[in-house]
């Protein structure tokens, strides 16, 4: 894959969005596609952009639907209406769980329809994505996601020996907007060994606290996404900002 060349330092994972659930808040989204937009942004999408409940499955289905307020036909052209506006921002797609559904009872990939509808690179279940700003070339490596776990980390541990090149690993699923580093030792060209660090990234949601959330006795979390910001000299560090595109610290 070619490195997608940028002109910003911004770029921006819109994950767990799940248009179509009840708790759903798309004002915030709205918010932060118009920021992508006026800031011209580089812009992936990591799954579960809608809520996609069916009557299949589990014995939870029903439990599903009743948290879903429109059908998925419509989750699917609300998706389409809500990035079409940023569509030539948007570098690649995975697809997330919800989406699977779908896929698994009906063979119908929503996230493949949404990339090919909005012209998008479609990664599956994710995978590398190298983005080159000021001369260098970063290497993000993009997942959904699967571990709902009480470790946000050891997923992408595992990822990291899939990924051994990755700057950054990112995943979504369990709605944490969160970051750490990663830190490792190599050696530079004249042989001493120096420190080097990955970052590590879990790219929050835009679903506020579900019944569902709440009965697994989850704490709820912060909404919005994660602002990675690529540093204007070639041997900077990323930078990842949790706050500009989340939603207002509560008052305590």
């Amino acid at each position: 894959m070619n490195p997608h060349k940028v002109k910003t330092p911004y770029v921006v994972i819109f994950s767990d969005v799940h248009i179509g659930a009840v708790e759903h808040t798309p004002e915030l989204l709205a918010e932060n596609v118009e920021w992508c937009r006026e800031h011209n942004a580089t812009v992936i999408l990591n799954g579960d952009i809608v809520e996609n409940a069916i009557l299949a499955g589990d014995d939870a289905a029903g439990d599903k639907l009743l948290g879903q307020a429109f059908s998925p036909t419509d989750q699917l052209k609300k998706a389409l209406e809500v990035f079409a506006p940023i569509k030539s921002q948007i570098i690649a797609s995975t697809r997330g769980n919800h989406e699977a559904r779908t896929r698994r009872k009906s063979l119908l990939d929503i996230s493949e329809l949404i990339s090919f509808i909005l012209e998008v690179p479609y990664l599956g279940i994710g995978g590398m994505i190298p983005i080159e700003y000021r001369g260098r070339v970063w290497i993000f490596t993009v997942h959904h996601g699967k571990s709902g776990g009480s470790n946000p980390w050891g997923e992408c541990e595992k990822l990291l020996g899939v990924y051994p090149q990755s700057d950054l690993i990112a995943l979504g699923h369990n709605h944490h907007l969160s970051t750490t580093t990663k830190g490792f030792l190599h050696l530079d060209q004249s042989g001493k060994e120096v420190r080097g660090e990955r970052v590590f990234l879990r790219t929050g949601s835009y679903l506020g606290f579900a019944d569902y959330v709440r009965e697994m006795g989850l704490s709820p979390e912060r909404q919005g996404s994660p602002l990675i910001i690529l540093p204007d000299n070639p041997k900077g560090r990323l930078e990842v900002d949790l706050f500009t595109l989340s939603e207002d610290a509560p008052v305590l």
